[in-house]
């Protein structure tokens, strides 16, 4: 198994970055992080550098939002098994059906719970990196 996972995290507000990323040293999960602020750099991140373990994702933002990316990860071969965390404050079903469309892994509202989080990435760490390695 990985004894550290990569992460992407696609954020635009600086204090909900700076959450996530406090957030990720408490849980105690070793990790790499790479912090991108629009969707439009996401992508450009996906193509050129090494593919995240897992890529932890903000649904509203501007030039491509969530859904947009997570539809042109899903037609890339390359990037469509990465799994992808969700994050919203949308309370919108419309937001989690389409989502869920685009078969995304998980769906967190925020204010995310460090528990949560930490069980998802430990998840993600156990089961689908043990399955690659």
């Amino acid at each position: 198994m990985k004894d550290k996972l990569d992460i992407l995290l696609v954020e635009d507000s600086p204090e909900d970055a700076r959450f996530a990323k406090e957030v990720l040293k408490d849980i105690g999960i070793t990790h790499t992080l790479t912090t991108v602020d629009d969707g439009v750099k996401a992508l450009a991140y996906l193509q050129n550098a090494a593919s995240p373990d897992v890529i932890i994702l903000d649904l509203n933002m501007p030039s491509k939002n969530g859904h947009e990316v997570l539809l042109e990860m899903r037609k890339d071969p390359k990037l469509a098994q990465i799994p992808v965390i969700l994050l919203t404050v949308s309370e919108s079903n419309a937001d989690v059906q389409t989502a869920m469309h685009l078969k995304m892994n998980y769906y967190l509202r925020k204010p995310v719970q460090p528990q949560i989080l930490s069980a998802i990435l430990q998840t993600v760490q156990e089961y689908w990196l043990c399955a690659g390695a």
